[in-house]
């Protein structure tokens, strides 16, 4: 299990936390290739349901596949939807 979170805060306030949990496993060796946007947490994160790290996964599969288990964007529109700003 990953957890990713996002962050907002309007000025002279504390900031808002917003956690998503996605799952898969990390693997034991890091696995680096030229993909445009890599991060180390890509080379090492192996999404659940796949068998290879991220870096080895084409971009479009990972873009749907962040795109089901990232929650923390939703729940920060829902913030911002009831918040008075």
């Amino acid at each position: 299990m990953v957890k990713a979170c996002l962050a907002y805060c309007e000025p002279g306030k504390e900031p808002i936390i917003f956690l998503s949990e996605i799952a898969g496993t990390i693997s034991e060796k890091a696995v680096k290739t030229d993909k445009e946007g890599s991060t180390p947490i890509n080379e090492i994160f192996i999404p659940e349901g796949y068998s290879k790290v991220e870096t080895e996964i084409p971009r479009k599969e990972m873009v749907k596949f962040w795109a089901k288990t990232e929650k923390y964007w939703e729940k920060l529109a829902d913030y911002l939807s009831k918040s008075d700003i």
